[in-house]
């Protein structure tokens, strides 16, 4: 495809997504796509699994998972249905040195005081791009294929089951 038609299609895509709701445009494979995706917040160098059950959480229970290229999807159930909720995904900088490598990573949940009390189950979806480069940094002599991902829900201290691995393409 010639790139001045993938960019009028990149173009549509952006526009039809709407002013209230930005669209990132992501590479996944070798094409632009427009996704809606959080990028992973990676924490110090210090972290633990400890410094991640420190942050501020809100209920939510972790549904699913599924890792499709260096994007996360993450069904999620939680309590409201009034106000927005925002879900961000903390990693810690370092990796449990195991094998296949590990990292430990925390849904959080920011519910804004709502009022409502219905269950409500969405998708949220997170960009782990930047996890991947933080682990390449760190054993690019070694490679960091497949990265464990324990993924840990605010509501629950132990980490969503069957862990999913990230293939990090490092090999």
């Amino acid at each position: 495809m010639r790139p001045s038609v993938m960019m009028l299609l990149i173009f549509g895509v952006l526009a039809g997504a709407g002013c209230n709701e930005p669209m990132d445009l992501l590479v996944v494979g070798d094409d632009p796509v427009a996704v809606d995706a959080t990028p992973i917040e990676i924490e110090p160098d210090h972290c633990s699994t400890y410094g991640l059950h420190q942050l501020e959480l809100d209920p939510v229970t972790i549904r699913q998972i599924e890792i499709s290229g260096d994007l996360l999807t993450i069904t999620v159930a939680y309590r409201g249905g009034c106000a927005d909720h925002t879900f961000t995904l903390h990693a810690c900088r370092g990796f449990l040195e195991s094998s296949p490598l590990q990292s430990e990573i925390m849904l959080v949940h920011d519910d804004p005081d709502d009022p409502c009390d219905a269950v409500v189950t969405d998708e949220v979806v997170f960009y782990l791009a930047p996890l991947k480069e933080v682990c390449l940094e760190m054993y690019r002599r070694d490679g960091c294929q497949p990265l464990k991902l324990n993924v840990y829900e605010s509501s629950n201290p132990p980490h969503y089951t069957p862990q999913p691995l990230y293939d990090t393409g490092s090999e």
